[in-house]
């Protein structure tokens, strides 16, 4: 393809060899039926998935991702944009521009990258790879841009643009309902019934530095009703979260008159709901 030798700056066959080598047991034909699309240069999916950081360990010709994750950002936003305006023709616009906000987010599309399985076929150094990289949200939401970065120069918009409505489609045609996170709904349920807040403490904290884990409880009525792991404290918090909802719903609204005092666990500890809290 003309375009790819262009922007590489390189012999096409020297990239094809270099790309070739680090996936050379790959099986590709899964992730082509969870995008919903089969490339025709297979050269082009490849490079979305080599890292920075591999280039700068090995010194390798191959280009990275960065440039292909620039030009996705830029289709995956035009595709949501369009099909939210055209889904939600009586939302105001700062209704759909909240909701775009969260659907191109870098937590939802490390989600999205999840559901694709992308992190399995990420190329990192060897730092990154060791500190957890292919969990890393950022590298995740990233690497999920520059896969659609290389459909669209291998297939056209209305291919990138099919594709992301097959992985994000149900997201975007929940609207406003998708924009609020489980904390977000059950402060919403909690405060509206009982007019008081629940609590997340935050019970053990595990692993090195530059891969800590955390376990958080949400506490409402002196009783603990979700508890939720997570690699920082915001998704251990959501975790715990989407458990508490799922025990209020099955009790009811009516399964005790509210309890406001404090019982503080042994070694819990209070998570300052305005700290910036670390994510991936």
């Amino acid at each position: 393809m003309w375009f790819w030798g262009s922007v590489a700056g390189l012999p096409t066959d020297a990239i094809i060899t270099t790309l070739t080598e680090h996936h050379d047991d790959t099986d590709w034909e899964p992730l082509f039926e969870r995008l919903d699309y089969t490339f025709e240069d297979l050269t082009l999916l490849q490079r979305a998935f080599v890292h920075e950081s591999l280039v700068n360990e090995t010194d390798e010709s191959t280009p990275s991702n960065e440039r292909l994750e620039f030009l996705g950002d830029s289709v995956l936003g035009l595709a949501v944009a369009e099909f939210l305006f055209k889904e939600f023709p009586h939302e105001a616009e700062g209704q759909l521009a909240q909701m775009k906000s969260y659907l191109v987010s870098r937590k939802h599309l490390a989600v999205c990258a999840d559901r694709l399985k992308l992190g399995q076929y990420l190329l990192l150094g060897k730092g990154e790879e060791n500190s957890g990289g292919k969990r890393r949200e950022s590298l995740l939401a990233n690497c999920y841009e520059a896969v659609l970065g290389a459909i669209f120069l291998d297939g056209g918009y209305g291919k990138a643009r099919r594709s992301i409505i097959g992985v994000l489609g149900d997201d975007m045609r929940q609207g406003l309902g998708a924009v609020k996170d489980e904390k977000s709904r059950l402060q919403e349920k909690v405060q509206t019934i009982f007019q008081a807040l629940p609590e997340y403490r935050i019970v053990a904290e595990t692993g090195p530095a530059h891969d800590r884990s955390f376990t958080v409880e949400v506490v409402f009525g002196g009783e603990v009703l979700g508890v939720g792991e997570g690699r920082s404290k915001r998704e251990a918090s959501q975790a715990a979260a989407k458990i508490a909802l799922k025990v209020f719903y099955a009790r009811g609204e009516k399964w005790y008159e509210p309890y406001l005092g404090d019982l503080p666990r042994s070694g819990a500890q209070i998570i300052d709901e305005d700290e910036d809290c670390p994510s991936l």
